[in-house]
């Protein structure tokens, strides 16, 4: 099997060049600027990659981890730019597989993040902007979620909107197949199309707001619903106060 090296700047500024079939980088999320902190863990093989969920901060509520909980993905494996994973819409579970084609713009700045120097890069996604710092000494062309792409592993990305971002907390060694029977299992089912699961996305929403419509017939204020995610995939739902009902 093919060997991944990366290099590991460490707080005490001494440099380590590892080899590893397998390797975890560890991020840290934070969301609406520490109003709910998660952590994750991305395992990276040479054929796969998972993207898997391990906590959450204790200065979370605890009806803020029960949304995040509720609302995450179970599964998450990637193959080079193609990710397939569960999407959970009231409750149901649906595999999906989406091919983002995100389209990088590598400046010529550089920053420092988490003792690594990085080179910075933008991108636009499913209605938001990002900035992303990006390690030109590491390289793996990954990172958190479904920012993949560049030159080197990212170290920390962020929404230029500031509700959402990810940090690098650690690199470390896997054992050697930890996650490759799951993927493959989990490889080998029937996935929906993103654009199929946006439109059952959009139908189910509308469909629970006729139902509440018809539930306040006789009362005269106004509700709103809105769905905060990263992905803006049904505009009027995700922005400003939501839909008006």
């Amino acid at each position: 099997m093919k060997k991944i090296k990366y290099l590991i700047l460490l707080a005490f500024g001494y440099q380590i060049v590892l080899e590893a079939q397998e390797i975890k980088v560890s991020y840290e999320m934070n969301v609406f600027p520490n109003t709910f902190i998660s952590y994750f863990d991305l395992k990276i093989s040479e054929d796969y990659s998972q993207w898997e969920y391990t906590g959450y901060a204790d200065s979370n509520s605890m009806e803020e981890v029960s949304i995040v909980q509720s609302s995450r993905p179970r599964k998450f494996y990637s193959i080079a730019n193609t990710h397939y994973y569960q999407e959970i819409l009231f409750g149901k579970y649906l595999n999906v597989v989406d091919e983002p084609d995100l389209k990088w713009n590598l400046t010529q700045k550089m920053d420092s993040v988490n003792q690594h120097l990085c080179q910075i890069a933008t991108t636009e996604f499913r209605g938001r902007k990002y900035t992303a710092c990006f390690s030109n000494e590491i390289k793996i062309s990954q990172g958190p979620w479904k920012f993949k792409g560049l030159p080197g592993l990212i170290i920390h990305v962020k929404s230029d909107d500031d509700f959402i971002e990810y940090s690098l907390q650690s690199i470390s060694e896997l054992d050697e197949n930890e996650f490759r029977q799951e993927a493959e299992d989990y490889l080998s089912l029937e996935f929906m199309e993103f654009s199929d699961f946006q439109d059952r996305f959009i139908r189910v929403h509308d469909n629970y707001i006729k139902s509440q419509k018809s539930k306040k017939e006789n009362h005269s204020f106004d509700s709103y619903y809105k769905i905060n995610q990263a992905e803006i995939i049904y505009p009027s739902l995700q922005t400003g106060n939501g839909i008006v009902y």
